[in-house]
């Protein structure tokens, strides 16, 4: 039996996206739906890091980049579909953990 390489790196990408998504207790899942994800995936994968980034920011501690993989907001995202057909869209798993940064409130 004769894989190609491409097929084997997919596939063992696969396996870890699934293994990794399997060991995380997921708070939300999210659609982009179809129509909305016609811009390239790098673009789409940029914007939800800043979003990812900015909740990071604002609501953990100010070094949350030293931070276990536990302690920040987590998006886990996958493509699907295809451009060229008009169906491409994306699945969003986010992972929302205990806020660790404090905020006085200023009660008149």
């Amino acid at each position: 039996m004769t894989e190609r390489l491409s097929d084997y790196n997919d596939r063992s990408y696969k396996h870890a996206f699934v293994d990794f998504i399997g060991k995380k207790k997921w708070y939300f899942f999210i659609t982009i739906p179809i129509g909305q994800c016609d811009d390239p995936d790098d673009v789409i994968l940029t914007r939800l890091r800043r979003i990812e980034n900015e909740m990071c920011r604002r609501y953990l501690a100010c070094r949350y980049h030293n931070l276990p993989d536990h302690c920040r907001y987590t998006f886990a995202v996958a493509f699907e579909g295809e451009r060229e057909r008009g169906t491409r869209h994306a699945h969003i798993l986010a992972y929302v953990p205990v806020p660790t940064k404090r905020r006085s409130l200023n009660i008149h």
